[in-house]
């Protein structure tokens, strides 16, 4: 870290703060190899960092957003009575919570068969919802068989709907008919999404009547965080008669799964970011060592015209600082913008700016032992070294 001889003067101990700042400054550009490792090596920390820490954060919520479909997002109400206990009502009750995304209510399960001798039996049930990932048709199948009679939509009660799952085991294919037992027309097709997809096998009656008894009903919710306080309020929202027939059930072990793969992912990623970290704080030592040594001379004069221990301490950890201010600043908004570009989005400010300012304490951390051991050498013998 060597400087030029016309800054030898302000070794005298009485020189300022402000004065220091500013040779610091002339030293770390007169200093160029060290100056520019050290900014090279500022410029590429954030930019690992950000970048791999920021696509493994990106990955792990495309994981979240697996499991959450899956259902990690759901609660279901289940009659334990024999039979359905549960009021169809509660359905849009529950749909008017905070944090709820949709709701659906189904009754008991039975079997029914076209009333001409074909196919096979096939399950039923009732069908209430409120915003749920479920699509009403009277046209056609949605796998592009022919028309079934569009006699109403999915708020006619007593009416059935066939998924091409369900339409295929029934035995009909593109013609009306009835099923029994209870005579239900059939008068379209749906096709149901997502965590509901398992619907496809039924064959669906949607009721409005608030008579209607539930066996259960699944609840979505936005975010796994409104899973508990949904959960809590339900009870109050079925009523006082089934309040007790019912049990509550959460997706417990995809929740443990959700954290599981937090937990994993974090643990990695404080893992890699101490580890280049390390790496970077080594290296920055050895350089910025090597500099002071190839400077000796020039912190020999210093001290023999007055400069204090501490004050060639701070000269070198600012000499540190500068470049390595520069080199983060550049490496920062790079990895930044490199996860934006990978993701679609910028990711928050607030993750990458933590990473260049821990970068610059590190950095400036790695040139206190070689800044200690510049200032604590015998300045006399320095000086004798041709």
């Amino acid at each position: 870290m060597r400087s030029d001889v016309s800054t030898l003067v302000i070794g005298a101990p009485r020189r300022s703060w402000p004065a220091l700042v500013a040779e610091s400054a002339r030293v770390a550009v007169t200093a160029r190899v060290v100056s520019g490792l050290v900014a090279v090596l500022a410029l590429v920390v954030p930019i690992a960092v950000v970048g791999v820490t920021g696509l493994n954060i990106e990955a792990q919520g495309a994981i979240l957003r697996q499991i959450d479909a899956i259902g990690a997002r759901t609660i279901t109400i289940v009659s334990a009575s024999v039979g359905a206990a549960i009021p169809a009502a509660a359905v849009e009750r529950i749909a008017q919570l905070d944090g709820v995304s949709w709701v659906v209510g189904l009754g008991n399960v039975f079997d029914v068969r076209l009333r001409a001798p074909v196919g096979e039996p096939t399950p039923v049930r009732a069908y209430r919802a409120v915003g749920a990932p479920v699509i009403f048709g009277g046209a056609s199948y949605p796998d592009g068989g022919q028309g079934l009679l569009a006699a109403g939509g999915p708020g006619d009660a007593g009416r059935a709907y066939l998924s091409a799952e369900s339409a295929r085991r029934v035995g009909l294919a593109g013609s009306y008919g009835i099923l029994d037992p209870g005579g239900l027309p059939v008068v379209g097709w749906f096709r149901a999404q997502g965590p509901l997809s398992a619907l496809e096998a039924f064959v669906l009656v949607p009721g409005t009547d608030d008579a209607l008894a539930l066996e259960r009903i699944i609840v979505a919710v936005d975010d796994v965080g409104w899973v508990d306080p949904v959960a809590d309020n339900i009870p109050a929202l079925v009523g006082s008669a089934a309040a007790n027939a019912i049990t509550i059930e959460r997706s417990s072990v995809l929740l443990q799964a959700r954290e599981a793969v937090k937990d994993e992912v974090a643990r990695r990623d404080r893992t890699l970011v101490l580890a280049i970290l390390a790496v970077a704080m080594a290296l920055a030592g050895v350089v910025i060592f090597a500099g002071t040594v190839g400077a000796r001379r020039d912190f020999g004069r210093r001290r023999a015209l007055g400069a204090t221990q501490g004050q060639l301490t701070v000269l070198v950890v600012l000499g540190t600082l500068w470049p390595a201010l520069g080199g983060t600043a550049v490496g920062t908004i790079l990895g930044w913008g490199y996860v934006g570009t990978r993701v679609g989005y910028l990711p928050d400010w607030r993750f990458p700016l933590a990473v260049g300012i821990l970068t610059v304490l590190v950095l400036v951390a790695a040139s206190a032992l070689p800044a200690a051991v510049a200032a604590t050498r015998d300045p006399l013998r320095v000086i004798r070294v041709p």
